[in-house]
């Protein structure tokens, strides 16, 4: 998440509190799943055209090679704009037509293809790739080069041209469902078939040769002649063997292409049929049971062209995944190779990591990290999955995008349908390839794996993995951008996104030059141990109260400080450990109602505001009518769905802090219970936190959803909230929820820093700034303050800060006690001083767009903005001197 502080303060708990039934009150009710509403739709307004002149001058003109290459190909569907070529192998190539510039989907097919391997070549010659499971929980893989087509004639994809788009659909696998091999029959049955053999021989329909080497690849199975241990393990296989004594078994995964086709043919001419085959299955237990069938899936991929952008599709619900077949499909990679590089093309691959990242088509020469791939998920960890170990939490990143630059070519990628299912796959070069790529992936069923069933396995023992049940029904919708010259840079990349996201709705430029802003998130109430009378009990506490809060204000803006926004975190309903908002209850310890109110009329009175902190995703206790029954969510094992912290020394879960997942099916309800309470006490500014960055499914049996059904729910929640009159502020800033926030907090100021990594970028101030306010994490919590500061300014973001105004040393034996260096007094200078410094620079460029980020020197990068103003920053130790200016060591300075 971007604020660990923050995160591991929410994750707190007091101790493993037991969950009750449903209370007496507002809430319980659950949303239909099938009123769930979806938002993609395609439209015209999704196509930015933004095409420089001077890209149409013949700069960037194919090679004659590239046009050879193009001449092979077939065209299948064209626009005014683009031409779109399909290959031998089911390689695609775009064609600009104003440009004269072509985009290939396997480059490596025409460059050199002699020198890779078998597994090179899957690598680089596919278009669709899979990830499965099998019924012993291994993993698998297959590729639709050469599992889909190869050159040996075999081709399994359909292609269906259409006037506006083509579908290619990808086997893979054998498709048993439709064969006529019986891989498993009773002693009757088999003697059935040698009479029926000697019939079709007589008949002449059915060679002798060929009739015994089918015999051959059906082993015998006896019972009575097996070990103990060998007959337990085939009766789990096979349920009917120790009634039927003995069957026959040909062993499905074992059977070669020619021996395949052998097995069809002999057993047309024997005349099995689906009635044969069902009818044995069932005598021996195994009707529809793993490996009875052959892996087998169907992938249909729609292609478009929208104006001058490419469209890739998967489509989702048309998906053929052989029911109860025992095998799961679990990832889809679409496009691995589009627009490909190698490390002596001049670029970078654009990932999506935290506020950004860069990684050089070079790296590899320098980078001695073994990593050279990495799946980043979009939007971090689905928390809906069971993660029993840190390690296995992923990246937070704000948007689903990517970019390839090669040369003075781009390609920008948006996952606009299917994003929460999604991610992507990043590539460097390596043994198999000698291509760095970057291209989004997709989730088809959630694999976790069953906790209780690993604690005390061997290491040669497989876990026990589990799956979700409920397929996911959202089209996976990819938009490829082509951009050229300087707009085929990162700076570029953030242009366009802004843009698109502007015309689509979700961003809208600031017409007025505004302050800086600062938010600062004060600890409300604490759980503390106290004795009352002679009994221990659990007492709220106030670490904040509203009046000190309200000091401590008039402070800043008597020292000139006009942009405090105030954050009330763990200020209702239990405080810091919080139950859930069905009902709302102002924190008495703070101040209760009146103190709140004042606190607000005051920060109104100066043109601030204060955000009341509302969580709606997650509970930390029982109470408010909360129906632990309905209302909270399960793993996919179907264990209460929990989030904890870490022990750092292990990395396993701290269960004895943990809270509890809300399932988002009842999200509507708890929304419309608190809209109740909150219109008495005038509370019409929301801080809900979670909502921006936590993004979960649920998966229990009665309620599952899938994370794009999460996504849909958050987002009618948030329209909800916004179109009852609420001012939003969210945290994190996950793209789906800008249309509806006033602005966001804690938006990432560096990327995780992976080894993969050359260099952090600010995409994301670059996409925001000037369009929406926003302010970084918490720079107090930081491992470096003056670093922290520095990464807000490149990020040309707000200030952010976690202050308490009562005495921290109440924080000791509470949840909150990872917190450190929050008192309230001793930061309000730091504060007053960081805040005029940047504040007297960062008003005139409020509203203006951050158009370049540029990396000057080692240590040293520079920000311009839309009105020609600009920023040095030195993250160095020493200073530096860069074109007559000085920076002092991590410091910044400011050019108008």
């Amino acid at each position: 998440m971007p604020h660990k502080k923050r995160y591991f303060r929410r994750l707190a708990a007091v101790g493993c509190a037991v969950m009750i039934g449903i209370l007496s009150g507002c809430g319980g009710k659950l949303q239909s799943v099938d009123a769930i509403k979806t938002f993609y739709a395609f439209n015209d307004i999704q196509f930015v055209n933004d095409l420089q002149n001077d890209a149409k001058s013949g700069s960037y003109q194919a090679s004659e090679r590239d046009r050879q290459i193009l001449s092979s190909m077939k065209e299948i569907l064209s626009n005014e704009y683009l031409t779109l070529y399909i290959g031998q192998y089911y390689d695609i190539a775009v064609l600009d037509k104003e440009t004269g510039s072509v985009f290939f989907s396997n480059q490596a097919i025409y460059d050199t293809p002699l020198e890779l391997s078998d597994e090179g070549k899957a690598d680089s010659y596919s278009q669709v790739s899979i990830e499965y499971y099998d019924g012993a929980s291994a993993q698998n893989t297959m590729s639709s080069y050469p599992d889909s087509i190869n050159d040996d004639g075999m081709n399994q994809v359909k292609m269906k041209a259409e006037k506006d788009s083509v579908t290619l659909t990808y086997a893979f696998g054998t498709d048993s469902e439709n064969q006529n091999i019986c891989y498993v029959m009773s002693a009757d049955a088999y003697h059935e078939l040698e009479e029926r053999a000697e019939k079709a021989i007589e008949a002449g329909t059915l060679n002798r040769f060929d009739f015994a080497r089918f015999q051959r690849l059906y082993q015998a199975v006896i019972y009575d002649e097996l070990e103990d241990a060998d007959k337990a393990d085939n009766l789990k296989k096979y349920p009917g063997l120790e009634q039927l004594g003995t069957i026959y078994v040909c062993e499905s995964g074992y059977l070669t292409t020619v021996q395949r086709s052998l097995m069809e043919k002999t057993s047309t001419a024997l005349e099995v049929n689906a009635d044969f085959i069902s009818a044995e299955e069932k005598k021996i237990g195994i009707e529809n049971a793993a490996g009875t069938v052959q892996a087998y899936f169907e992938i249909p991929v729609i292609y478009q062209l929208h104006e001058r952008d490419f469209i890739a599709k998967i489509d989702t619900p048309n998906i053929v995944h052989v029911k109860n077949s025992g095998y799961y499909l679990t990832k889809i990679y679409l496009l691995s190779n589009f627009f490909s590089t190698t490390a002596q093309d001049e670029g970078y691959l654009v990932i999506p990591d935290g506020s950004g990242a860069v990684i050089e088509n070079n790296s590899r020469a320098e980078n001695t990290s073994t990593l050279t791939q990495i799946d980043l998920p979009f939007y971090g960890t689905d928390f809906g999955v069971n993660l029993s170990d840190s390690s296995a939490l992923a990246p937070y990143s704000t948007f689903p995008v990517f970019g390839v630059r090669c040369g003075k070519r781009g390609v920008f990628g948006i996952v606009e349908s299917g994003d929460a299912m999604g991610g992507v796959r990043v590539k460097t070069e390596n043994t198999l390839s000698n291509y760095n790529t970057v291209s989004p992936y997709f989730t088809y069923y959630t694999m976790d794996i069953a906790q209780s069933d690993i604690l005390e396995q061997q290491e040669n023992v497989v876990a026990n993995r589990v799956y979700s049940k409920k397929k996911p029904t959202s089209p996976y919708v990819v938009r490829y951008h082509f951009l050229y010259g300087e707009h085929a840079e990162y700076s570029g990349m953030a242009s366009y996104y802004r843009s698109y996201l502007t015309q689509t709705g979700s961003l809208k430029k600031l017409t007025e030059k505004k302050d800086l802003r600062l938010d600062i998130s004060f600890i409300g109430a604490v759980t503390k141990r106290k004795m009352v009378g002679l009994i221990p009990m659990n007492v709220e506490t106030a670490a904040s109260t509203f009046e000190n809060i309200e000091s401590f204000s008039k402070y800043l803006f008597d020292n000139k400080i006009k942009g405090l926004q105030v954050i009330l975190q763990g200020s209702i309903n239990g405080g810091m450990q919080f139950r859930i908002p069905q009902k709302l209850k102002v924190e008495k310890s703070m101040g209760g109602v009146k103190g709140y109110q004042a606190l607000k009329k005051y920060l109104n009175s100066i043109q601030s505001a204060s955000y009341l902190d509302v969580d709606f995703t997650k509970v930390y206790r029982s109470g408010n009518g909360l129906n632990t029954g309905s209302q909270i969510s399960r793993f996919i094992s179907n264990d209460t769905a929990v989030l904890s912290g870490y022990y750092p020394s292990s990395r396993r879960r701290d269960l004895s802090n943990s809270t509890y997942l809300i399932n988002p099916l009842s999200y509507n309800s708890i929304i419309e219970c608190f809209k109740k309470e909150a219109d008495g006490i005038d509370a019409n500014q929301l801080f809900v936190s979670s909502m921006g960055s936590y993004l979960s499914g649920n998966y229990d049996e009665r309620y599952e959803l899938t994370r794009e059904d999460s996504k849909n729910i958050v987002i009618s929640s948030l329209e909800n909230l916004k179109n009852s009159g609420y001012n939003l502020l969210v945290d994190g800033g996950n793209a789906y929820t800008l249309k509806y926030a006033q602005a966001v907090t804690d938006t990432p100021l560096e990327s995780s820093g992976m080894s993969i990594e050359s260099y952090t970028i600010p995409f994301v101030g670059m996409v925001l700034h000037g369009y929406v306010e926003y302010s970084g994490v918490a720079l107090n919590q930081q491992g470096s303050y003056q670093k922290s500061l520095l990464k807000s300014i490149e990020n040309g973001a707000g200030l952010h800060y976690v202050l308490m105004t009562e005495d921290p040393l109440l924080l000791a034996d509470t949840s909150c006690s990872d917190y450190y260096s929050v008192a309230a007094d001793e930061w309000k200078e730091e504060i007053i001083s960081a805040y005029t410094k940047w504040n007297s620079f960062f008003f005139d460029i409020s509203n203006s767009a951050m158009v370049q980020h540029s990396r000057i020197a080692e240590g040293v990068v520079r920000v311009k903005y839309e009105n020609g103003s600009c920023v040095l920053i030195n993250y160095n130790e020493e200073a530096v001197s860069v074109d007559g200016n000085t920076i002092a060591g991590m410091d910044y300075c400011v050019l108008n």
